[in-house]
């Protein structure tokens, strides 16, 4: 039995009434034109009125923050995974301009931003420890002649969990969990592979991966 058909108007084809959106206001049930042509309207008048459309967007965040903010707390304290996730990949894919950024707020605004950080360290004596010990750890994988020549064959090499393109140089046992700079703690990794692992150990990871 063939499918029921309808017409659309705006590409004047016939098509199965399947491709096209439900609408109770119309008689059949259905938008007047197909769902490919929707798309392609939608993105037409988004380029158009992209301006216009970023500052609707804006003020409706801005009048509905709370409930917003909210519900993020709320998906974070079921599963903060995928936010983390999402966070560092974003990082990652934006690295460069970010630290551009933030190079350019810190010369502007250093006292500011000097104070902010005293404030910090004194609220969070503990964590500010553990960073500190952290990003000395990394600083001395820049005096390892010998991790920097192996990093630098790691590069040619593909991803070690993945077998994609190397572009990150991954510790294989985290930093932040005592892991050395030593040539044999370090791999070559993609940056979807390095940014999941983060500082999860080695066969967690490998556990958990899609």
């Amino acid at each position: 039995m063939a499918a029921e058909q309808k017409h659309c108007s705006r590409c004047d084809k016939a098509r199965p009434i399947t491709d096209f959106g439900a609408d109770r206001s119309r008689s059949d049930g259905r938008y007047p034109y197909c769902d490919e042509c929707r798309r392609s309207y939608g993105r037409k008048y988004h380029a158009a009125n992209r301006v216009r459309r970023s500052g609707h967007a804006k003020a409706s965040r801005a009048r509905h923050a709370e409930r917003i903010n909210a519900n993020r707390r709320a998906r974070y304290a079921d599963d903060p995974e995928p936010t983390r996730q999402r966070n560092l990949e974003s990082w990652w894919r934006h690295r460069d301009r970010r630290l551009a950024a933030a190079a350019a707020y810190y010369l502007e605004h250093s006292e500011e931003a000097k104070k902010r950080a005293a404030d910090w360290k004194r609220a969070n004596p503990a964590r500010a420890r553990e960073l500190s010990r952290l990003y000395a750890r990394r600083r001395a994988l820049d005096r390892d002649e010998d991790a920097l020549s192996f990093a630098d064959i790691l590069r040619r090499d593909p991803c070690s969990y993945c077998g994609e393109p190397t572009e990150h140089i991954d510790h294989i046992d985290p930093v932040a969990f005592g892991g050395s700079n030593a040539w044999d703690n370090l791999t070559g990794a993609c940056a979807s592979c390095n940014t999941r692992k983060h500082t999860k150990p080695l066969l967690l990871f490998l556990a958990t991966r899609p």
